[in-house]
């Protein structure tokens, strides 16, 4: 079990973040703890939010608190009094309440029963997200009175997959309103993936169903935009500028302030907020000489044969934090914390502590050798890594403990 003894550690303001995170393993091994451990930068969590509302200035951020619901991140988030939340269950639906006015919050849920929407009438909560016409029918039903965000599927990918075959596309959501006499129906995107016609697409599609709920009467107010919002350090696909221009291009294309000024303009973006905000530290607690072959040939790539490669274990994986890959389709990478700053030149992989084919962390990399005890640092880690903990054979095994990091002008802390 992980050492819980909380400390604060003053570092000169001339460390760079590697130093930083040295000294707090060596702080961390002292109490004789070799845990792996997340590093949140809340500074950088406030340039993040003043990002968004320069390149954003007319779409109003409603964070999911299930990307990363640390209370030190949300009060982060919500110190300015501007930024919304969006709670997707029961606990999310009663803290929120705590942090933010009612009006600054919406309630996501994939499948909403009588139980869960009388509990969030009872929580004060007024707007709601719903991907179905059952789901809509529940809430006409047991609170008739609600702000209905009608969330429909704009990638054809998702428009076939049966997972999504009950939920709202673009047809399914025009009938729904030529048939309806619902005033407080809202439109909000759901697409797999950014890509660079997805946004001026999906706009275009909202701007349609705009058009046909106003034929019919529909007094629309609220436009959501959705979740896909990389995070500003991504280093792959659309970066957030590239979004950002996109948006801001459609958007006074097919909804000018002229015509739309009575409708608020939102988006849910919760990996852009969360995953730069922490790094996450491992340890290799494994190490596997193999023929570089067996590496590079699952990651189709070539090699000379005959050259040594390397599996690392490490003391976390992809049935905790890094079970991200799943939900962000994100490859996490890392750099190794070494002193003599080795050169990338062996191919490597590196695996979790369950022992099956799929913990997998990171199929394929290049590495300076490392040694059993050395550590790793994963980059932007902040979004949906933690709260993850599960192993296949059933050991309770604590979450990460996370370290919060702060520079002043002169100083830098860690606690």
């Amino acid at each position: 079990m992980e050492d819980t003894k909380q400390f604060i550690l003053p570092i000169k303001k001339s460390s760079d973040f590697f130093d930083v995170i040295r000294k707090l393993i060596t702080a961390k091994e002292a109490q004789n703890n070799n845990a792996p451990f997340f590093v949140m930068n809340m500074r950088l969590i406030t340039i993040v939010v003043k990002n968004w509302y320069s390149k954003m200035p007319n779409i109003e951020p409603f964070y999911p608190i299930r990307c990363n619901s640390d209370h030190v991140f949300l009060k982060l988030l919500t110190h300015n009094g501007e930024m919304g939340l969006c709670c997707s269950n029961r606990e999310e639906a009663e803290i929120v309440p705590n942090l933010i006015s009612v009006d600054r919050i919406i309630y996501h849920n994939p499948l909403w029963t009588r139980g869960n929407i009388r509990h969030a009438r009872e929580c004060g909560i007024k707007t709601f997200i719903v991907e179905s016409e059952d789901d809509l029918r529940r809430f006409t039903t047991f609170y008739p009175d609600a702000n209905i965000i009608l969330r429909v599927v704009m990638d054809q990918k998702l428009i076939s997959d049966p997972l999504t075959a009950d939920n709202f596309n673009v047809e399914r959501a025009a009938h729904l309103l030529s048939k309806t006499e619902n005033s407080s129906l809202n439109i909000s995107v759901r697409s797999n993936g950014p890509s660079p016609t997805m946004y001026s697409y999906a706009i275009a599609q909202c701007r349609r169903l705009f058009d046909i709920g106003s034929e019919f009467g529909h007094k629309f107010c609220i436009l959501d935009l959705g979740e896909q919002f990389p995070s500003i350090t991504a280093t792959s696909g659309l970066s957030f500028d590239q979004v950002a221009d996109s948006v801001r291009v459609s958007l006074s294309l097919l909804f000018p302030s002229k015509l739309f000024k009575h409708v608020k303009i939102i988006a849910r973006p919760g990996t852009y907020f969360a995953a730069s905000s922490c790094s996450f530290v491992t340890r290799i607690i494994g190490k596997q000489v193999v023929d570089s072959s067996i590496l590079t040939n699952y990651g189709n790539c070539c090699s000379n044969a005959d050259s040594t490669a390397y599996i690392y274990q490490i003391n976390e994986g992809f049935y905790g934090a890094f079970g991200c890959k799943l939900l962000t389709h994100c490859d996490p990478t890392c750099s190794p914390l070494i002193d003599d700053g080795g050169k990338l030149d062996t191919f490597a992989a590196i695996v979790g502590p369950d022992p099956c084919h799929n913990d997998v962390v990171l199929p394929l990399t290049r590495l300076p050798v490392l040694q059993v005890n050395d550590w790793l640092i994963w980059h932007d880690m902040g979004a949906y890594t933690m709260g993850n903990c599960s192993t296949l054979n059933g050991e309770n095994i604590p979450l990460p403990t996370i370290h919060y990091y702060w520079e002043s002008d002169t100083t830098t802390f860690v606690f």
